[in-house]
């Protein structure tokens, strides 16, 4: 759909579920989850012949796509012996390389904006928090501490800011961190709860779920975490993505 909410189309038909839909960096493809035969699987669709493709199929598990700033590779959640890690393929879905080695379990991959890291979430210290790495797998670090429960990192434009749903006092909320200092600014609030952020092209805007409505609906606030406006009104809405090109004029 726009920014606004207009002009909503349908890009996949399995008849199964199909989630976590990701840009491709020039917006000429979606990365995608679906059942669509069987186990959890990546598949890619093509804006403009709306084909699609497998990318990952083999395995018990493949979720939560994302793809470099190049558009070259994809990573993605994958189950190893019953243990979900992140690993990273090509566009083909060739060059499978495990980014991850740890007991818990490691998903939800973010690519940083200039390629140089990965975000993921890891529940490696008890509950789930938000970790980055770099591309390779190493220098892996923690940089959410407070809340209970952090998931579903989303870069800004800028790479220096990471939003994610936060959970505060007994709630989902939308928290933004900066990676380097750690600071950190909670900007939802209120009944509800509030999920799956993602920063518009220019950083000043983040789309995010709430269920303030009782359905989930997708909203729009500034970065400050003002003058929300909900733009979708029918059914349930999830997991939105922004495109990383801003529509032309």
């Amino acid at each position: 759909m726009d920014y606004d909410g207009q002009n909503q189309r349908r890009i996949t038909g399995h008849r199964s579920t199909s989630m976590s839909p990701a840009w491709s960096p020039n917006g000429d493809a979606l990365a995608y989850t679906s059942f669509f035969d069987g186990p959890p699987s990546i598949y890619l669709a093509d804006m403009a012949t709306n084909r699609k493709t497998p990318v990952v199929t083999s395995g018990s598990m493949n979720t939560t796509p994302t793809f470099s700033p190049d558009g070259g590779r994809v990573a993605f959640a994958r189950s190893v012996e019953g243990n979900v890690e992140i690993f990273s393929a090509d566009r083909g879905g060739n060059g499978l390389r495990r980014l991850t080695h740890s007991g818990a379990i490691d998903t939800n991959p973010a690519w940083s904006p200039r390629g140089s890291q990965i975000a993921f979430t890891s529940g490696r210290a008890g509950n789930p928090h938000i970790y980055v790495m770099d591309p390779e797998g190493t220098d892996q670090r923690r940089v959410t501490f407070d809340g209970d429960y952090n998931d579903g990192a989303a870069w800004s434009p800028e790479g220096d800011l990471i939003a994610y749903t936060s959970r505060r006092g007994g709630r989902f909320q939308i928290a933004v961190t900066n990676v380097v200092s750690l600071a950190t600014r909670v900007l939802t609030s209120g009944p509800g709860e509030n999920e799956s952020p993602t920063f518009s092209p220019d950083g000043r805007k983040i789309a995010y779920v709430s269920r303030r409505s009782g359905r989930k609906q997708i909203y729009v606030m500034d970065l400050s975490g003002g003058n929300v406006q909900q733009v979708t009104q029918e059914g349930n809405n999830d997991m939105p993505d922004w495109s990383r090109i801003p529509p032309e004029r």
